[in-house]
């Protein structure tokens, strides 16, 4: 997707904060979105890779879960809307915080940075 405002744009952006941010104490992975047509989603399932987990995963506090999905901004000079949860993330997120760990949306690196500091992540950079 060439859309600059894209949740693949805006993931790329942030892992790139993330690689020159995290601390090398604190796992972290991201997970590639299967929002590029049929083939791709068939590719993926048959490597294990089921749909609905947040897009970027952590380990913190005392061995916890915390998964952030990335949704696009919105941008009303483009028109375009913020991205929207499918029930399949609904259903996840319920269960990892039903579990005990911690879930939640994002759509800018700045927000990602205030989720991860709020869980005591020592993060080295700051996002502007």
């Amino acid at each position: 997707m060439g859309n600059a405002y894209s949740e693949d744009a805006l993931q790329k952006n942030v892992a790139t904060y993330l690689h020159s941010a995290m601390p090398d104490d604190v796992p972290w992975t991201a997970l590639e979105s299967s929002g590029r047509g049929s083939r791709d989603g068939a590719r993926q399932r048959a490597k294990g890779v089921n749909p609905g987990w947040a897009d970027l995963q952590f380990i913190v506090e005392d061995g916890k879960y915390l998964g952030i999905e990335l949704k696009r901004p919105a941008v009303p000079h483009i028109r375009q809307r913020a991205g929207k949860q499918q029930p399949i993330q609904k259903e996840n997120q319920a269960a990892v915080t039903g579990a005990g760990g911690y879930y939640y949306l994002a759509t800018s690196i700045c927000e990602v940075e205030a989720i991860l500091r709020s869980h005591g992540v020592a993060l080295t950079a700051r996002a502007l």
